[in-house]
């Protein structure tokens, strides 16, 4: 049964949910691995190979995978909102935003910048151990040992133009924009509340 808000809709709250068992839900983070890796260890370098451009290619492999989570996400909260007999907007836990909660967010995000930057020079080295090197099939935006502002550009894309190519610009923001739904979605709206025995995923 779902609680009810001062106007008669349905609210979820976290503990209205079935928490998953461990078991699920390590298949709960398979499942996008699954996606992933079939993605961009088997579909991304056979298109690579075959010549097609790694940097739109990429793009496009993420695109197709991205919404095949989305839609997952969706499907999942959907059967949720509808078992708990509230709407899948409150499932999604949609919620307004303060101005206050959006500054802190974006104080993270700067914390998580800064930090990222000072880690840099520990990357590099750790990319020659064997398992996390880059795969060349991958683009140069995805391998933090290529110096992308003194590397000529037919190096970092040959055979595929960069300058005004405004169809990879908006591709790559489609792809991030999923890449965010995906997340939100799938991980954060579906899968976080059903990790309540794991500390909300902190125990994981």
């Amino acid at each position: 049964m779902s609680n009810k808000n001062t106007d008669g809709r349905g609210v979820f709250e976290w503990k209205m949910t079935k928490n998953l068992t461990f078991f699920q839900i390590i298949l709960a983070f398979l499942l996008p691995s699954i996606i992933a890796f079939f993605g961009f260890r088997l579909v991304l370098p056979s298109l690579v190979s075959n010549g097609y451009p790694k940097v739109l290619m990429w793009g496009i492999v993420a695109i197709i995978m991205l919404f095949v989570l989305v839609a997952i996400g969706i499907l999942l909260n959907k059967y949720d909102a509808k078992k708990l007999k509230i709407s899948l907007k409150e499932r999604l836990c949609i919620n307004k935003i303060s101005g206050k909660q959006w500054l802190i967010c974006f104080g993270i995000m700067i914390i998580g910048l800064m930090l990222s930057m000072t880690v840099k020079p520990v990357v590099e080295p750790i990319t020659r151990i064997p398992g996390f090197s880059i795969p060349d099939y991958m683009p140069f935006w995805l391998n933090p040992t290529i110096d992308v502002v003194n590397t000529d550009v037919n190096i970092l894309s040959p055979g595929y133009p960069l300058k005004g190519n405004y169809i990879l610009l908006i591709l790559m923001a489609f792809a991030l924009l999923l890449n965010i739904l995906a997340e939100e979605i799938y991980f954060r709206a579906w899968l976080l509340p059903k990790m309540q025995c794991l500390v909300n995923g902190v125990g994981f």
